[in-house]
């Protein structure tokens, strides 16, 4: 077994453990006031490894929205949903044909959602406070053209090319920083695997007159590092 498969085995277990105990939570309060809810948004920087950094050979960014919810009164511990989106890649073109002028403009992406695990280290630092977390669920890689014609409506036609689905699971440590309030800075960094799925990947530039056509099907398993900063309103 080589080492990227020794790193996805370990994740995946991690995973599956944090969220089969994730009903085991401490009867501490770790924040002063009774907030436990959370809503969270970030921006994440992801930088692929293994077989996917054959294939997108850069990093990206994208961006999170994640929802937070307590376990039990007074507790550590928070179970939630997550919502990920990054572009694997993107390819456009004004084209002419036939005597009308469009662009075509096509998206590779990947939108993964996650049942969440949360928890708080059992004290905090002033207005810092350590959290570890996991989650496991379903992504999909997709593939998409939309078509904008020069015409007095500007209409547009949007084609659905091709999809794929896989397991995604991470685990990841950060911090949280109380600014005011409700209000709080969230950053954490990640460590995210995910079973083999196809996609399109863009062409080094486009090599086509239909930007679609410069596109290539890839089969990998989904793995990437994050560092994620955003903000949290808690209530």
């Amino acid at each position: 077994m080589d080492v990227l498969k020794r790193i996805n085995l370990v994740l995946f277990i991690l995973s599956l453990a944090f969220v089969a105990t994730a009903q085991e939570s401490s009867d501490e309060e770790y924040f002063e006031d009774d907030s436990a809810d959370m809503l969270e948004v970030t921006i994440d920087y992801l930088s692929p490894y293994g077989s996917l950094r054959g294939s997108i050979d850069r990093s990206d960014l994208g961006f999170s929205f994640a929802f937070f919810k307590q376990t039990k009164s007074e507790s550590f511990s928070h179970l939630g949903l997550q919502v990920s989106f990054f572009r694997i890649g993107s390819l456009s073109n004004v084209i002419s044909s036939g005597g009308d002028s469009f662009t075509d403009v096509t998206n590779s992406n990947a939108l993964t959602l996650r049942f969440m695990y949360r928890i708080y280290a059992p004290f905090y630092k002033g207005r810092l406070e350590p959290f570890l977390e996991t989650g496991i669920g379903p992504h999909m890689l997709y593939t998409t053209t939309s078509t904008t014609f020069f015409d007095e409506q500007s209409s547009t036609d949007f084609t659905f090319e091709e999809a794929d689905f896989g397991l995604s699971y991470n685990i990841s440590a950060g911090t949280s920083f109380l600014v005011s309030g409700q209000f709080l800075i969230v950053a954490k960094v990640g460590l995210n695997g995910g079973t083999a799925t196809s996609y399109l990947v863009a062409n080094n530039g486009l090599q086509s007159t239909f930007p679609i056509d410069s596109f290539r099907r890839s089969t990998d398993r989904i793995n990437y590092f994050t560092i994620s900063l955003g903000g949290i309103y808690s209530f």
